[in-house]
């Protein structure tokens, strides 16, 4: 997550390249793109943004470095471990603050990762309820994934509408697309997917489902 100017741009989402760390002083040295090169961010604020997207993080490494990487990363490199040791850190967030949308909604994401999507809707169901910044299903998806699983079509479509209601996605136009052909609407499923697929050439979820359609 990032607010750098919550009273004009508000909440929003911001990679971050990591290059370097000084235990010393406590912080990173990364890119960023909205400051600067070599910008130092201390731990803690860092980890206060960085929750908000259920510390999700990427590797960047050469494929002879991989055992390495493993040995840091240690037992979340296993997938299962690494969404049981997510939910144990969010659940224990939410029990600090039982009024905390960013610690049920990754409660819910992990509990997605597990493939328990029932107690995953729940979850979701409690964030979305405290409040979330309006900008954050452009970014995460979650949700759709899940309330598909349990068969909440209503709500896909709900949520895909109060995101294309302020930018156009193509995660939005997809799961739209999905959650209508599960409603049997065939024609104005394959719209949504067309479209979703037309935006972004590259979004191969969107080709798959409409390849799915013509069999």
């Amino acid at each position: 997550g990032y607010d750098p100017e919550p009273t004009t741009i508000g909440w929003t989402s911001h990679f971050l390249t990591v290059v370097g760390y000084s235990d010393t002083d406590q912080g990173f040295i990364v890119m960023d793109t909205y400051r600067r090169p070599n910008w130092f961010y201390p731990y803690r604020e860092i980890d206060t943004f960085w929750r908000q997207f259920n510390r999700t993080y990427l590797v960047v490494h050469r494929p002879d470095q991989e055992a390495a990487v493993a040995s840091i990363i240690g037992a979340d490199w296993d997938t299962q471990s690494m969404y049981r040791n997510a939910l144990e850190t969010a659940r224990l967030e939410a029990s600090l603050n039982r009024d905390d949308p960013y610690a049920w909604f990754n409660i819910g994401s992990s509990l997605a990762g597990l493939g328990q999507y029932e107690e995953a809707a729940t979850a979701y169901d409690r964030a979305r309820e405290l409040g979330l910044p309006w900008r954050f299903l452009w970014y995460q998806f979650g949700p759709f994934e899940t309330y598909m699983a349990v068969e909440r079509y209503d709500d896909v479509i709900t949520l895909a509408d109060a995101v294309l209601a302020k930018k156009p996605t193509e995660e939005a136009y997809y799961n739209k697309g999905l959650a209508l052909q599960a409603t049997g609407k065939q024609s104005l499923a394959r719209q949504y997917l067309n479209i979703a697929a037309d935006f972004n050439p590259r979004f191969e979820p969107a080709q798959q489902a409409l390849e799915a359609l013509d069999d």
